[in-house]
């Protein structure tokens, strides 16, 4: 696994013959590849313990010819190459495969080696997940990789090749493959491979994963950026070099292959220098330049530099520097200062975090932190409601300075901020840091502030300034927002209303006030603010056991904490709410809002009550009982026949009875029906009534009037006979009589109107009208 040392690496020059190559390999112990002219049996070749990857068939292959003296030990390649994710596509990994490869001997040739992959999940820290497949080409295996680990294609590609000569080899041996990326074959085992990492696939990923590794967040291996002694060979007695290590990148290079080339390997680039040469890191870059150029190409660590010498260097803004530079990308470095960030991307360039922005941005944890990675240098910004000040961008938040202070506001407090109009909405600039007392957070800002009661829950603004200055004395009994702001237009007034964890608070012409969430069901049961009750006009008060609130249009009332909450409508008629004033005990209260109504008997206002409804009329103001109202309704309610009420309920001896404009009820004891009595609206059957109501009974219904051929009158049915009022007269019919008078015609008939009062004896009735007589059975 290229624990703490790496292989001996070896590269025999371009002319080197093949009797001195075999020589040297067995005086060593150590090949890879064997030249055609010394072929070695599989079965007597030490495997994996070398980068001497092939012979002069190999380095042949090399696009150009470079220089030892170009060699930088301390900058072996830039961390934007190096760190690149998307330096190749899968296209341009298998076109640059066949481009070094003219022919094909077996099965395994990296141009059309397949492999099954599997899955594996991501790693917090180092990789994403990887997505297996069937039958993946080798190209497709390195550029899933790239992505996955964030390590170059071309990074791995030369890996490949300085480790076992892959790229070039026309008849790769399985054993080759087994250990294509040299991970897993330490120095300091013999020679001896971990079988654990064999594959081709296995190989790839555990090396990148390897060099990602050693520059996670927080760095992981013994050679990190900074001054460090490498051997120049795993021969201790060869010595070392002091080494200014400048960025990631080569020491990841380092960490995996743990030794600097020394002067005789770089005097002789592609073949082998001294006894105390290795090559594994000057295979590397030779590798890699001839093949994709330059390894300092445009880099961070270079416009890191220049942007930091721009603040003043140490003493400017930043102060000096307290880590190397490190990249967690392909295209993204930074550098942490003591007072701030340099932060590079290849699209966006430096970009600076310093002063009182880098301070509180090192504070939480910089560009590993909860902001993110810095997106724009600090800008100042002008507003004429909120004050001045300035801002800076980051990934997952922003830092604002203003009079107040500085402070960040990052994730979904970010995203509420910003979406209420920022520093120049209703909350203005932050006045606090996020504050969180285990999973409940809140954070001030000039004119509210930002709340979330859990991980799991939303995340919620107090911004309108009526209900800021509310919660600012109420905020203990209300706990946490849990919805935001929302203002409703209705029948009863605008307003604005905003859930709390303990109740909701409503703010309107009728003031702020908070109902509390056991109330809730029971006002939205009475419609809420869009009914009868209105807005609410009061706080909840409780007073021995009982509680009340109350509302534009009434109250809600709860006799005792295990009662029901009901609702006390108020009285919006005067002359009912003078009425209720001496009633209320019998009344008890309203259970809606007064109504308004005009009918064909005239206007009037009705309001029920627990025990009765109460009508109000130019007739006056009286109470029907509830025992009442259907029989009430059923003749037709205000718009009816009654009309509207015209007294109180009298009961007597058992019998009770009201009076209406047209009529009566009447109940004759408390377990008979309820009828209706019509009034009598001719006064010639009123005063022939008077002498006549034990005979007569109720009136069914009320006076009717009529013009017939046989002359004009009025008649009304009482409950037992008709009575007739014509110029014949003031009669009744008896009922017996009422089908045979029908049958014959009625008033409109031949008989015409009664002119005499009925005569009955021995079963027969005898009566005289305009035209005839009539006899019926009784």
């Amino acid at each position: 696994m290229r624990y703490s040392k790496s292989k001996l690496s070896i590269v025999i020059s371009r002319g080197a013959a093949a009797a001195t190559l075999a020589s040297l390999l067995f005086t060593v112990g150590i090949t890879d590849a064997a030249p055609a002219a010394a072929q070695l049996p599989e079965s007597s070749v030490s495997v994996g313990t070398s980068e001497l990857t092939e012979s002069a068939s190999i380095a042949s292959s090399l696009a150009q010819a470079n220089s030892g003296s170009d060699f930088d030990p301390g900058f072996i390649i830039s961390n934007d190459l190096f760190y690149q994710s998307d330096a190749m596509t899968q296209a341009q990994i298998q076109t640059f495969l066949e481009s070094k490869l003219s022919s094909c001997s077996n099965s395994n040739c990296l141009t059309i080696k397949t492999t099954t992959t599997y899955s594996r999940d991501a790693d917090r820290t180092v990789c994403k997940a990887y997505e297996g497949a069937s039958n993946e080409l080798t190209s497709a295996i390195i550029y899933k990789v790239q992505e996955a680990c964030g390590i170059s294609a071309k990074v791995l590609l030369v890996t490949l090749q300085k480790e076992q000569g892959l790229i070039t080899n026309s008849a790769p041996s399985d054993s080759r493959l087994a250990r294509a990326m040299g991970y897993g074959c330490p120095d300091n085992t013999g020679g001896v491979c971990d079988a654990e990492y064999y594959g081709l696939y296995n190989q790839l990923y555990h090396a990148a994963w390897q060099l990602k590794r050693y520059s996670t967040p927080t760095p992981w291996g013994y050679y990190q950026p900074g001054v460090k002694s490498i051997q120049y060979h795993p021969n201790t007695a060869c010595g070392t070099k002091t080494v200014t290590i400048k960025n990631n990148a080569t020491a990841a290079l380092y960490n995996y292959t743990p030794y600097v080339p020394n002067s005789a390997a770089l005097a002789n680039l592609g073949g082998y220098g001294d006894s105390c040469s290795s090559y594994g890191n000057r295979n590397f870059w030779d590798y890699y330049t001839s093949w994709f150029g330059s390894t300092n190409a445009a880099s961070g660590d270079t416009e890191i530099a220049a942007a930091y010498a721009e603040t003043g260097s140490a003493s400017g803004p930043l102060g000096a520097a307290v880590a190397a530079t490190s990249c967690g990308t392909a295209s993204s470095c930074w550098q942490e200062f003591a007072h701030g960030v340099i932060y590079w991307t290849r699209a966006g360039g430096a970009v600076v975090v310093s002063g009182v922005e880098g301070d509180r941005y090192l504070e939480l944890g910089g560009v590993a932190g909860v902001l993110g990675a810095p997106r724009s240098a600090v800008s100042p910004y002008s507003n004429d409601t909120n004050g001045d000040g300035e801002a800076q961008i980051f990934a997952n938040g922003n830092i604002y300075t203003s009079v107040d202070g500085s402070f960040a506001v990052w994730g979904e407090f970010k995203n509420v901020y910003t979406g209420l109009g920022w520093i120049r909405g209703n909350l203005g600039w932050p006045t606090s840091e996020l504050q969180c007392t285990g999973e409940r957070c809140s954070q001030s800002f000039q004119g509210g502030s930002i709340h979330q009661v859990d991980k799991s829950s939303g995340v919620f603004a107090i911004s309108d300034p009526s209900i800021v200055s509310y919660v600012e004395v109420s905020s203990a009994g209300l706990g946490f927002p849990t919805l935001e702001t929302h203002s409703f237009d209705t029948v009863n007034g605008n307003g604005l209303v905003q859930p709390f964890s303990k109740g909701y608070v409503y703010s309107s012409s009728a003031g702020v006030f908070t109902v509390p969430s056991s109330w809730y069901r029971a006002y939205a049961d009475a419609g809420w603010i869009r009914g009868s009750l209105g807005w609410p006009a009061g706080e909840q008060v409780c007073e021995s056991g009982s509680c009340s609130q109350k509302f534009q249009n009434g109250s809600l009332y709860q006799a005792s904490p295990t009662s029901a909450i009901t609702v006390v409508h108020g009285i919006a008629e005067p002359t009912i709410a003078e009425y209720y004033e001496t009633r209320s005990t019998a009344l008890g209260q309203a259970t809606l809002a007064t109504h308004f109504f005009d009918t064909v008997n005239g206007s009037g206002a009705v309001q029920p009550f627990s025990k009765g409804y109460v009508y109000s009329s130019s007739a006056g103001v009286f109470t029907v009982p509830s025992s009442w109202y259907r029989a009430y309704a059923d003749a037709g309610w205000i718009r009816g026949s009654l009309g509207w009420p015209a007294g109180e309920q009298v009961c007597e001896s058992g019998s009770c009875s009201q009076k209406f404009q047209n009529g009566s009820l009447y109940q004759a004891s408390p377990t008979s029906a309820i009828t209706v009595v019509h009034g009598i609206a001719e006064p010639t059957i009123a005063e022939y009534y008077e002498t006549r109501s034990t005979a007569l009974g109720q009136a069914t219904l009320a006076t009717h009037f009529f013009d017939t051929v046989n002359g004009s009158g009025a008649v009304q049915p009482f409950s037992k006979g008709y009575v007739y009022s014509s110029s014949a007269g003031v009669f009744t019919v008896p009922s017996s009589s009422y089908r045979a008078y029908a049958d014959a015609g009625w008033i409109r008939g031949s008989l015409g109107w009664p002119a005499g009062e009925a005569v009955c004896e021995a079963g027969t009735c005898t009566q005289q009208f305009q035209h005839g007589l009539l006899s019926a059975a009784y």
